[in-house]
């Protein structure tokens, strides 16, 4: 199979008084690591041709030593042409292993309560970086979808950064994102509304901006809520323009009638 890949692990048990094989083969032409317990015991890695490759586990785990153990294997076909992979091995009470993903995916939906244009879109900054601090090394996509899971446009998140649009109702979707990513999103264009945002419907915080990390084992959903601000009913009178006047009038009005009133008097 061209450009194949696999992963998957084995878990197996050793009693105290076990004194058989614990043995691993392998031959072929492609890379091929194999861990136990997290430890390296075999690096067949970079161009080679078909080679073999035995190891021993006795040599990385102590007679007498009872447990449970685990055997990862990382496989990878480097080429476009035929290869080779054979492997074996001998193991007690050996059960296969689920593999974890270390990855999930981020979305992130806009909601409108009240009367509002159904083609206004709000706009959004999104950051994220890793438990040190940096940025992740690898640029994602930000797909961007109708209500009803129509694909609309995709955007770029590159060296932490990234900007996308939603209307009402509508979502984008961020995959493959490591698990214990941390993130911010914020919205930028909120003028007559108030925002709120969950995650994963958790208690409301009233805030354009949110701040979270993906959770391991599940995805992640933000949710941001746009309730228009109520508006004074426009009645298309003058206005308070008259009432301006008409104090301005109040105010000039009597000293003009004081004065008159003299000017007759010395007449």
């Amino acid at each position: 199979n061209n450009m194949f890949g696999m992963q998957y692990s084995v878990e197996f048990e050793l009693t105290e008084d076990y004194v058989g094989p614990l043995e691993y083969y392998f031959f072929g032409d492609d890379d091929m690591w194999v861990f136990l317990d997290g430890r390296l015991v075999c690096d067949i890695g970079g161009v080679h041709s078909s080679v073999g490759a035995y190891v021993n586990l006795w040599d990385y785990i102590a007679k007498g030593d009872a447990g449970k153990h685990t055997l990862k294997f990382y496989y990878t076909e480097r080429g476009l042409s035929g290869s080779t992979c054979y492997m074996q091995f001998t193991l007690p009470s050996v059960s296969s292993v689920p593999p974890t993903y270390q990855n999930g995916q981020l979305k992130v939906q806009k909601e409108v309560v009240g009367e509002a244009d159904p083609d206004t879109e709000f706009s959004f900054d999104i950051n994220i970086w890793s438990d040190d601090g940096s940025v992740q090394g690898s640029d994602y996509s930000i797909a961007r979808y109708t209500p009803d899971g129509q694909h609309i446009e995709i955007s770029l998140l590159s060296d932490g950064k990234g900007t996308f649009k939603l209307k009402a109702d509508e979502y984008v979707i961020i995959d493959y994102l490591q698990h214990g990513t941390h993130y911010t999103i914020k919205e930028t264009n909120t003028d007559g509304f108030t925002v709120s945002n969950t995650i994963d419907n958790g208690n409301p915080n009233q805030s354009a901006e949110v701040t979270g990390t993906t959770p391991v084992g599940k995805n992640s959903i933000v949710l941001f809520t746009n309730t228009c601000r109520p508006k004074l009913p426009n009645t298309g009178g003058p206005g308070t323009i008259w009432y301006t006047f008409g104090g301005i009038a109040l105010i000039l009005f009597p000293p003009l009638y004081v004065t008159c009133r003299r000017r007759k008097r010395n007449l």
